[in-house]
């Protein structure tokens, strides 16, 4: 271009006759700029030429943009293409190690009120590192070429007090053990025991800078060096590291990452269908399904959640998240929803024991079924356009019923814990003589099977018209599919029971002690067939006179006796206590249980016994043997396709034979004790995170 040209782009640009130049490199590099110019003045002709050389750096403060666990190249270009982070304040109330021990060692579920994390400058436990964001501090390329005696390396936040902070001696190659591991800060202190910094503002209304220390400074020559950063605010924010001259105070060069803070219940959708069982709504849980995690609203991917049984709205809030913060840690790159529905009805806080309890647990049985067309409806209409369901406990009987009856439609269903009998999905193989045994209460062993409520269905088979012939658990879910089955040897509530008679409103052998109570007032207040002795069939006894009038003594007929007693008696009259809805025996009888579902699932949830044992504590026989090694080893795609899963000694860590896997462990620990689980589920889903397996691992 001409010199006039080149003036007036100047004088448009810059007064002070500054071009604006932005060099963008993709990697730490040299390059020259070179000027070129030509002039004639009469006939001399004057060429000369201008040069830049221009050191291209590694940024300072780069975030693991993707959560691979590794702030790598990859991320530095995410960076250079100005990339925004997004993450979430921290107004979370779970502290400690465990969210089940808290203040003075009781148990303690979700209290009724509990202050936020950041409300102090703690890292409050294992259960608050999810809320550090880690960024690496890369200052290799300055120190190099400028040192650390003549410049200072300052870190400033931008809203002093609002992001705190806490240099850690992580490798770069391992922020994620920031989130899932217990770490070293640079005080030579445990992470999750650690007190967080925060800058100030000086005098004169600026913000005074953290001068990192120099022994911080020099962990960058072995790679390491994380800054771990707590947001106790939603905001814009831009933390940055500014280099200074010491000898001016001049600003030599400023690198800085921007991020976007949310509360964390913006980052996913949240769909409540209490209203599903006649409930009115509380409004503080109504649906949020405006998503401001861009990730999610561009992923063809949509992982729903679902809470189990005596889940108070406050806790499946604080599921929701933890849920969330863990899987998104663990690598999800699909959306997030949250699925809140009636499980705790008959629920009361008990102050002395400090948690909830909810003492009908048989309605919230007829709860999740009464949900589950809605449910179906509403996770259909979810964007993505693969969903992958994930429940919990009683949530499994929801899930499983919406797909059996309700047409959801999901890629992949993965159950952890599910209070639901083996026979529903399975059953031919699961309800085996142990568990027969074990399952029926003890006087009711003499009596043949056909005169038990269990096997009432069985009087309509040769009918195929006769839907009373579904009032069973056995194949009530035998299409369900696609199905991972992540279940616990060492679950305390589904247990397996020893065919003896418990207390049924303890958390030990709960399942199984209300299997064992069903059609009892006390547990189901709803009392009719179950293991009840019904009136129809009793031995009439003359033993004595009162006042001119015969007594008699009433007792029912012995197993023997049972005998003489025809199906079509049974049909109408059944050996067991009758069913509250006495129509279930007319003439009519079939059809109603075919026309109104909520007949069929308050016979089935209330008046039907199980004879198997729970998914939850036991692998499903028809899909396949149990994965034989921890998670943490199986990498390669046979592996990957086990769809029985004992997380008690597969999800645990190397070295380790088992753990203490409970009923909520998954929930209630750490992600300390729990990314093993979170990294498999995340796997299951098909994050990008992890590599498709290699041709030689696929034909092992």
């Amino acid at each position: 271009m001409t010199i006039r040209r080149w003036q007036e782009m100047m004088r448009r640009y810059n007064s002070n006759r500054l071009l604006p130049v932005k060099v963008i490199s993709s990697c730490p590099s040299n390059c020259k700029v070179r000027f070129d110019f030509a002039v004639s003045r009469g006939e001399a002709y004057i060429h000369d030429y201008a040069e830049q050389y221009i050191s291209t750096v590694a940024p300072m403060l780069v975030p693991d943009y993707n959560r691979d666990g590794d702030a790598n190249d990859v991320d530095m270009l995410d960076y250079g293409n100005s990339r925004t982070l997004y993450f979430w304040a921290n107004t979370d109330t779970w502290k400690g190690d465990d969210t089940f021990t808290q203040y003075s060692g009781l148990p303690r579920l979700w209290p009724m009120t509990l202050t936020p994390n950041c409300d102090d400058m703690d890292v409050n436990g294992r259960n608050d590192l999810v809320n550090l964001c880690p960024f690496r501090v890369d200052l290799t390329d300055f120190v190099r070429e400028w040192g650390t005696v003549g410049v200072r390396y300052e870190f400033y936040t931008d809203r002093p007090g609002t992001v705190r902070f806490v240099p850690v001696r992580a490798k770069w190659a391992e922020v994620d053990k920031i989130v899932k591991e217990t770490q070293k800060t640079i005080a030579n202190i445990d992470l999750d025991s650690a007190r967080l910094m925060r800058t100030y503002y000086g005098a004169n209304g600026l913000e005074t800078g953290y001068l990192l220390p120099e022994e911080f400074i020099s962990l960058g020559s072995s790679k390491a060096g994380v800054m771990a950063m707590e947001f106790a605010g939603i905001g814009f924010f831009h933390p940055r590291i500014v280099v200074r001259s010491v000898s001016t105070g001049e600003k030599l060069f400023e690198s800085s990452v921007a991020v976007v803070v949310h509360d964390v219940h913006d980052m996913f959708r949240w769909v409540n269908l209490e209203y599903s069982c006649g409930e009115e709504t509380d409004p503080q849980y109504d649906d949020r399904l405006d998503v401001y995690w861009p990730d999610s609203e561009h992923a063809d991917a949509n992982v729903v959640f679902v809470h189990g049984y005596n889940v108070h709205p406050s806790e499946a809030w604080d599921w929701a998240q933890a849920m969330f913060k863990r899987l998104w840690w663990s690598g999800m790159d699909a959306g997030f929803t949250a699925v809140l529905w009636r499980g705790n009805e008959s629920q009361v806080w008990v102050p002395g024991k400090n948690c909830y309890a909810t003492i009908n647990y048989h309605q919230n049985v007829l709860n999740a079924f009464c949900t589950a067309d809605d449910f179906a409806d509403s996770v259909n209409w979810l964007p993505g356009a693969k969903k992958y369901m994930v429940a919990h406990s009683l949530g499994n009987m929801l899930v499983s019923a919406a797909r059996q009856f309700y047409g959801l439609e999901y890629e992949k269903y993965l159950m952890l814990n599910a209070a639901v009998p083996i026979e529903a999905y399975d059953p031919t193989g699961s309800v085996t003589t142990v568990s027969k045994f074990c399952m029926t209460p003890e006087e009711w062993r003499p009596y043949p099977e056909r005169v038990r409520a269990s096997h009432w269905y069985e009087l309509f088979l040769d009918d195929p018209g006769d839907a009373r012939r579904t009032l069973t658990w056995k194949g009530l879910f035998k299409d369900v599919d696609n199905t991972v089955n992540f279940y616990s040897s060492k679950d305390e509530v589904v247990a397996n029971g020893d065919g003896s008679w418990k207390w049924p409103l303890t958390r030990d052998l709960a399942w199984y002690n209300q299997e064992r109570a069903r059609g009892f007032y006390l547990v189901s207040f709803s009392p009719q067939a179950g293991w009840q002795f019904g009136d129809n069939y009793q031995n009439e006894e003359l033993i004595g006179v009162s006042d001119g009038e015969p007594v008699y003594r009433y007792t029912k007929y012995t197993p023997e006796q049972t005998a003489n007693i025809t199906d079509s008696e049974l049909k109408t009259c059944p050996f067991f206590k009758g069913f509250s809805d006495h129509r279930i025996y007319g003439a009519g009888g079939g059809e109603l249980v075919a026309t109104n579902a909520y007949v069929r699932w308050y016979a089935l949830s209330h008046g039907i016994p199980a004879e198997s044992f729970s998914a939850g504590a036991n692998p499903v026989p028809k899909w396949g043997p149990t994965l034989t090694v921890s998670l943490s080893d199986a990498t390669n795609t046979v592996n990957r396709m086990i769809r029985n899963v004992n997380m008690a000694t597969n999800c645990v860590p190397k070295g380790v034979e088992e753990l203490p896997w409970v009923h909520s462990y998954f929930i209630q620990n750490s992600m300390f004790d729990t990314k093993i689980l979170f990294e498999e589920l995340v796997r299951q889903i098909g994050s990008t995170r992890f590599e498709p397996a290699t041709g030689e691992e696929q034909n092992e």
